[in-house]
């Protein structure tokens, strides 16, 4: 996983270097391959995360290991008025488009599912640069480089694999 320091800071404030933050989540056992400056001051350290961590195979994952080895506060994108990272807020209710049934509520007493529309269109400006920084194809001719992820891939290089656990409450799943 290749964390822009940068990005990361929209996540977690704090000063230190990006060679501070790898040497001490290369402490909390995540294997640091490299650590490659990109100027102003920024870099991109690349981690090499393990199995039984997918929780920091994510700019938030990773923020969060940031945050508590550091002792920080972490401030999640939120719905809510106000909010310094906000996010659109997302419509619960019943579909017509999915029929969830549950056949023994012993087994499974709970069950959430989502439909989204997704339009596949090139990501959002601000986030594609972020994802062409960190690629590691930066030093290649323009012309050999990977062009920017379409949305629903660079959206989930962004956000942890479950989509409402740094939301409260949660849209989407009931208490």
């Amino acid at each position: 996983m290749r964390l822009l320091v940068s990005w990361m800071r929209d996540f977690v404030d704090g000063d230190a270097s990006p060679s501070d933050i790898a040497e001490t989540l290369g402490l909390r056992g995540f294997e640091v391959a490299s650590v490659e400056a990109v100027g102003n001051g920024d870099a991109v350290i690349d981690f090499e995360v393990t199995a039984n961590r997918p929780d920091c195979l994510s700019v938030i994952g990773l923020a969060r290991e940031v945050a508590t080895a550091y002792d920080r506060p972490i401030t999640l994108p939120s719905a809510s008025p106000g909010a310094k990272l906000p996010l659109k807020p997302s419509p619960a209710g019943v579909s017509d488009r999915l029929t969830v049934s549950i056949e023994d509520s012993d087994l499974c007493p709970r069950y959430a599912a989502a439909v989204a529309d997704v339009s596949v269109r090139p990501s959002p400006a601000w986030m594609a640069a972020r994802r062409i920084t960190s690629c590691r194809h930066q030093k290649r001719p323009r012309h050999l480089r990977p062009c920017p992820l379409p949305r629903p891939v660079s959206i989930t290089a962004t956000l942890p694999p479950w989509p409402c656990s740094w939301i409260d409450p949660c849209p989407v799943l009931p208490p």
